[in-house]
């Protein structure tokens, strides 16, 4: 079931010294272009909890906007790298993705809409960016809960319902940036850090501890011994493996990819009876040039109720196949267009993503209890026994070992756990 966005007021001490009144009235000024308008009443919160926001620092700024004695309530999203935390700022600069989200918000999701609209199709992919600042790295959004946007528990996961609604705008945000890149009007190609890149491998300890914790989890339930060993002979070829799923293919669709399609880095509108009827899209810190096989792996094997990943990835692959035919085919660009049967032989050949994404990436996002508490940037990313330990305690969750069981016999039965 949807929950609003989880918010906690900030203490004084916590507030960074430039996020104040000026800060908001200088943004909308310059939008405006109305020097004498001013911000009152502000009030700024985190969103955001242990478990949610892995990579940045995120708040929600609200306030009354006063010109000409006329008052209207305002709020904005500010997102911003961790000021006081060295390793996470060392690592997420190397992948600079700061400044790659920012490029995605300022220039080339406006040219998706703008072609988009070109053809009728009016779709929003995600909230308008309202500032940015290259050198601090600092983005302001539009706060898509003023509009009743809300988040789903990522502990619950989401159904067939939600799932068909993030396909249609992925399907939209793929077709997009092929027709962006065909026409020569950004160059596309040349954003290629994602989470397994070839010039950077700050991000790849996240896989390679949390792959060690999988096998000493492995090794201790009963009858699943044989898998523990073969995780072992593997482990050397982990990050190989990953590299080489996000190389772009000759032979396949090349789109530039969300990178971190997960259920928290989308959020959906419910009409009155609380059925979710329009969803945005969020959070582009991981996107490059790579498979389009990439996003969908990685949206079903972190954010699909387990039910539903166990029983209708086909019936989503064929669904998103429709919709991302459809829009190439309207942006001059079919000819581009997968068959069905060409994009399920991609899923099969990338299907080594299922053990990545579901038994390495979706522990971590599905914690709860007092874990969550425990889940920071430091403790997903670092190599220090406070960091090895809390991924020991990921994998104690039974959610976790449910997912084990179901994709670790399959994988092994198509081959992928094999040197």
């Amino acid at each position: 079931m949807p929950v609003d966005i989880k918010t906690v007021a900030c203490a004084d001490s916590e507030v960074p010294n430039w996020l104040n009144r000026p800060f908001f009235e200088d943004i909308l000024r310059k939008r405006k272009k109305e020097k004498d308008i001013l911000v009152d009443s502000l009030k700024l919160e985190f969103v955001g909890g242990k478990g949610e926001n892995y990579a940045s620092t995120i708040y929600r700024g609200q306030f009354n906007t006063v010109l000409n004695q006329n008052q209207r309530r305002c709020s904005m999203i500010v997102k911003t790298a961790y000021e006081d935390n060295q390793l996470a700022n060392d690592i997420l600069s190397k992948n600079n993705v700061f400044t790659q989200e920012m490029e995605m918000y300022d220039k080339i999701l406006p040219l998706y809409h703008k072609l988009l609209r070109s053809v009728g199709d009016c779709t929003q992919i995600s909230p308008k960016s309202l500032f940015s600042d290259y050198k601090s790295k600092i983005i302001v959004f539009q706060d898509l809960s003023a509009k009743d946007f809300k988040m789903i528990d990522r502990r619950i996961r989401l159904d067939y319902e939600h799932a068909t609604l993030v396909l249609t705008k992925l399907a939209r945000l793929h077709a997009a940036s092929v027709a962006v890149q065909e026409k020569g009007i950004y160059d596309l190609k040349r954003f290629d850090m994602g989470m397994f890149n070839r010039k950077t491998y700050g991000i790849t300890s996240f896989f390679v501890t949390n792959y060690d914790a999988l096998t000493n989890c492995v090794a201790k339930m009963m009858g699943y011994e044989m898998y523990a060993d073969k995780l072992r002979k593997l482990r050397p070829h982990l990050v190989e493996r990953g590299l080489k799923l996000y190389d772009p293919k000759e032979d396949e669709l090349n789109v530039l990819i969300h990178g971190d399609l997960w259920t928290t880095n989308v959020m959906f509108r419910y009409d009155a009876e609380q059925k979710p009827i329009e969803v945005q899209l969020v959070d582009y810190q991981y996107m490059c040039w790579a498979p389009l096989t990439i996003d969908l792996h990685y949206f079903f094997n972190s954010s699909l109720t387990e039910e539903l990943r166990q029983t209708g990835i086909d019936g989503l692959v064929q669904f998103y196949h429709h919709h991302l035919s459809d829009t190439l085919i309207k942006l001059g660009f079919g000819h581009k267009a997968p068959t069905l049967h060409e994009l399920q032989i991609s899923m099969l050949k990338s299907e080594f993503c299922s053990l990545i994404f579901g038994l390495l990436s979706q522990p971590t996002m599905i914690v709860d209890g007092a874990l969550a508490t425990e889940a920071d940037f430091n403790a997903i990313i670092g190599l220090d026994e406070r960091s090895l330990q809390f991924k020991e305690k990921v994998y104690t969750n039974e959610k976790v070992h449910r997912a084990i069981r179901h994709l670790l016999p399959q994988l092994d039965r198509r081959g992928l756990l094999d040197c």
